[in-house]
Order: C-alpha cells, then structure tokens, then sequence
C-alpha cells in the first residue's frame, strides 16, 4: 500500500477511535500500526475475522467487529477486499487449503485399521477446531454455492484416503458412500455438544464402523461386485448354456 493511503486509512482509524468520546475527553493519541506487506496485512485481517467468526460461530461478522480484533479500521478492509463478502470468502478458502494440507499430511499407519482411525480423528478433530469452515459449510448442499467447489474438494481428498486406505477405488457408490460418511460425522459431532469426540476412543470405534459398514454396502451394491456374484453362482442343474449346448 502507498504511503499516500496509509496516511488517510490510520486518519481514519483516529476518527473511529475518536467517535464516542466526549467533549472532555482527552486528546486522542494517534494509533500507530506495524509497516506491513499487502500480503500480510491481508492475512491479519484474515486471522483476525477467524477469531471472531469463532466467537460468534457466525460467519458473516460484522466488519467492525473484524477491524476491532485487527486493531485497523473499516476503510482499511475494504481496501484490501472490498465487500464482506469477499472477505469471507477468502478467509473460508484459506482455512480450506490448511485443512487439506492437514489432511494430506496425516501419514499412513502400521495398518490399515490405524490409518483410517487416524484420518477420520484428523477430520472430526478439524469439525472442532475449524467451526467457521467445516461444519457449518460441510453440509452445503447447493451445488451454486460460491463455496460448495472448494468444501467438496476437501471432502474428496478425505474420502479418498479413506477408501484406499481400505484397498478400495474410490469411484461410484464406493465414493459416494465415503462422501455420505462424511456427512454422518459433521452431524455426529454437531449433536455431540462440545463433547471432544476427537479424543473418545469409543466414539472413533463408532465412526470407524460406521464407515466400514457404509462401504461394504456399497461394495456389495456396485455393479462390478454383482458382476463377480454372477458369474461365481453355479448354474441350475439341468440348464444348459450356450456354450454347453
């Protein structure tokens, strides 16, 4: 940002710290602020609208409420993302990418059985910790969200590793059914009260046989899997086929 606009956004932040002062009040000290890159300013403003987006477990915050946990003004958000609403998107985006940087990291078990427990830990733990991104957008079922592409492309990585950890392709029912588990887990957790699901062994047995039971009824369900049956079932006795006949 040019010196120029620095100058008018920290008269401006003097105005609003100003504003509900009285006639008596002190004379106001000017509010200095760290020189920071755009990038890191924006990420400031960022960090800031995610702790009072967990505050409130509101996404749409206020942007007063914002610029007071960045310690900046109105007019200085505005500058670097222009509406509300592109704030938020961008913070949502952001905390995306880190849920799928975290999940991308969650490193293969000993065994299969430990790393599926492992990453649907890592998933409920990420529905507790990140509110703002996760279980409130996870459940979006409008496919003309501005957001439903990013919250589904975290969602297919996790059902991804999910299901290879299970020896599986994750295509067709099968990735389906690891979708639809997914869901099961933000409702899980949501009724769940607080309650830190992520640290409860019995809850992670649930979800894990939640998730087994789930993909061995698409397996058993996909055309391929009734393919084999067919062809493994012994014909009739007294029934002859083409290539007997």
């Amino acid at each position: 940002m040019s010196e120029t606009t620095e100058a008018m956004t920290e008269a401006a932040e003097v105005s609003e710290a100003t504003t509900e002062t009285t006639a008596v009040a002190p004379k106001p000290v000017k509010l200095r602020r760290r020189r920071l890159s755009g990038e890191d300013r924006r990420n400031e403003i960022l960090d800031a609208a995610l702790e009072a987006s967990k505050k409130s477990g509101r996404v749409d915050v206020p942007v007063l409420e914002v610029a007071r946990a960045a310690g900046v003004s109105r007019n200085l958000i505005y500058h670097y993302f222009g509406s509300p609403a592109v704030l938020f998107k961008a913070l949502i985006r952001r905390e995306l990418a880190r849920v799928n940087d975290l999940v991308a990291a969650v490193p293969e078990g000993s065994t299969p059985d430990e790393t599926v427990r492992a990453l649907i830990g890592t998933y409920i733990g990420l529905l507790e910790g990140y509110t703002l991104t996760l279980r409130n957008l996870a459940t979006i079922e409008n496919p003309k969200h501005p957001l439903a592409r990013a919250v589904r492309s975290t969602q297919a990585l996790l059902a991804e590793r999910l299901v290879r950890a299970r020896g599986c392709e994750c295509t067709g029912a099968v990735r389906d059914a690891a979708l639809g588990f997914l869901g099961f887990v933000v409702r899980f957790v949501r009724e769940a009260g607080g309650r830190n699901v992520a640290r409860d062994p019995e809850a992670l047995d649930l979800c894990v046989r939640v998730f087994d039971d789930a993909l061995a009824r698409a397996r058993s369900a996909s055309p391929a899997s009734s393919a084999l049956r067919r062809a493994d079932t012994p014909a009739p006795a007294g029934r002859n086929t083409r290539a007997g006949s």
